[in-house]
């Protein structure tokens, strides 16, 4: 892309967009957290956001009428590393939040081996520590988060998660299933 767009394109993040961190308990998989980028504005401007899907992934998705609003969501890492690369020289207002995220992907990216939830206690309060920070730097949630650095860490401390015992378990629950095979298979040897 050309420097004008990714201007226009912070300019956009700047006024509609934000970044976030989503945690969820999910009851087969356990805690996981996910790096989001969401623009959102009126659904009559749902062209601008097609195209921001078209360009970047993601999805749209309209809201029920008496809201008229739409939003674009990315969560593929690797595509919103791109996307905050390419216009964080250009945020004027949430070059923080833009940095806060690429922060919280390479942790999820040193994760042991790069399997999805199998992270170490420091890395589960590493994310949680830049998931009260985005939510600061949004000026504070109106309604509590669920999921903050104190309930995330009451959650570790209960469960176990991100324990050297919890954390080989979980990489033999991937090899056993056979999930693993993506992650370890030499490069240049068939799938």
């Amino acid at each position: 892309m050309k420097d004008s767009e990714w201007a226009y394109l912070a300019g956009i993040f700047d006024g509609e967009g934000c970044f976030l961190l989503n945690w969820y308990n999910q009851i087969n998989e356990g805690l996981s957290c996910r790096p989001t980028i969401r623009v959102a504005m009126y659904k009559g401007e749902k062209k601008l956001l097609d195209e921001l899907r078209s360009n970047f992934g993601g999805m749209v998705k309209i809201y029920p009428s008496s809201r008229n609003v739409a939003e674009w969501m990315l969560w593929s890492k690797e595509n919103i590393r791109y996307v905050i690369n390419g216009v964080i020289k250009y945020l004027r207002i949430k070059p923080r939040q833009a940095e806060v995220l690429l922060e919280a992907i390479a942790i999820m990216d040193k994760s042991i081996n790069r399997f999805p939830r199998v992270r170490t206690r420091d890395e589960w309060l590493a994310l949680a520590q830049l998931t009260d920070e985005l939510t600061s730097l949004h000026g504070g949630d109106r309604r509590p988060r669920k999921w903050n650095y104190r309930a995330i860490k009451e959650h570790l401390d209960k469960t176990g998660v991100g324990s050297q015992e919890r954390i080989a378990k979980g990489l033999h629950k991937f090899i056993d299933a056979g999930r693993a095979t993506r992650f370890t298979r030499t490069p240049g040897t068939p799938k």
